[in-house]
C-alpha cells in the first residue's frame, strides 16, 4: 500500500530525530572517553622520536571534539544503517530486498576488520616510516590534531575498501556483474589495486605490498562469496 507523500516526509522525520537523539546521547558519553582514547592512539602509534604538540590553546579540545563525535557515530551507525532500510524497503522489488539483507551485517563486520587492519598493521608501519624518514634532519613535532586526522582518515579508508565483498555481492544479486565478469577482469582489479596502494602508503614497497594483498584477498573472497 502506497503511503501519500506527506507521510513519507512525517515517517523520515521522525527515523532522522531519533538518529539525532541517538548521536547527541552518545556524544555525552563519547566526549569524555575521547580523552582516552586519545592517549591510547598516541602510546600505540607514536614512534620514539615524534613528540606530539598542540599548536593552538583549544587545539587539544577541538580534537577530543571531533573524536568524540566519531565515537558516537561510530556506536550509532548500525541504529542509521537500520532505519535507513526500513525506510526504503517497502519501495523495493523482491530481488531488491534480497540483495540489501546482506548489507547491516556485512557492512559491519567489514568495517571493524577494515579499522583493525589499518589500526594494528598499516598505521604502525606507515608512522615508522613518515617518523623516521626525516631522522638527523628536522625534529618529528606532530600537532595532536593532524596526527588524529592521520589515523582517523586511514582507518576510515580502509574501513571503506574493506567493504569491497559487500558491494559485489550486492551487484551479483541485483544482476549488474557476474561471476564470469569478474573473473574477466581479476588481471586489471590488481593492477588497481596496486595503484591505489602505491597512492595511500609511503613510498615503499613492503608497505604498499601489505596494504595491496588484503585488497586481493577480498576480491578473491568476494569471487569465493558470489560463487
Amino acid at each position: 500500500m502506497k503511503l501519500p507523500l506527506y507521510e513519507h516526509l512525517d515517517e523520515l522525520r521522525k527515523r532522522f530525530l531519533l538518529i539525532i537523539t541517538f548521536l547527541f546521547g552518545f556524544f555525552i558519553l563519547g566526549f569524555p572517553l575521547s580523552n582516552y582514547f586519545i592517549k591510547i592512539i598516541i602510546n600505540d602509534l607514536t614512534p620514539n622520536n615524534v613528540i606530539i604538540i598542540g599548536l593552538t590553546p583549544i587545539e587539544y579540545l577541538l580534537t577530543q571534539v571531533k573524536l568524540g563525535f566519531i565515537i558516537s557515530l561510530f556506536i550509532t551507525l548500525p541504529l542509521i544503517i537500520y532505519q535507513a532500510l526500513v525506510f526504503i524497503i517497502p519501495g523495493l522489488t523482491r530481488k531488491e530486498r534480497d540483495a540489501i539483507k546482506l548489507i547491516l551485517p556485512g557492512f559491519i563486520l567489514l568495517f571493524i576488520l577494515g579499522i583493525s587492519f589499518a589500526y594494528f598493521i598499516l598505521l604502525p608501519i606507515a608512522i615508522y616510516f613518515l617518523g623516521n624518514l626525516s631522522q638527523g634532519i628536522i625534529e618529528n613535532l606532530w600537532s595532536i590534531k593532524a596526527f588524529i586526522n592521520f589515523v582517523l582518515l586511514s582507518c576510515l579508508g580502509s574501513a571503506l575498501l574493506f567493504q569491497t565483498p559487500l558491494l559485489l555481492a550486492i551487484l551479483n544479486r541485483l544482476g549488474i556483474i557476474n561471476l564470469k565478469m569478474l573473473k574477466k577482469y581479476r588481471a586489471h582489479v590488481y593492477v588497481l589495486i596496486f595503484l591505489a596502494s602505491a597512492l595511500i602508503t609511503p613510498p615503499d614497497f613492503i608497505t604498499m605490498l601489505i596494504t595491496a594483498l588484503p585488497l586481493m584477498v577480498l576480491y578473491e573472497i568476494s569471487l569465493f562469496a558470489i560463487r
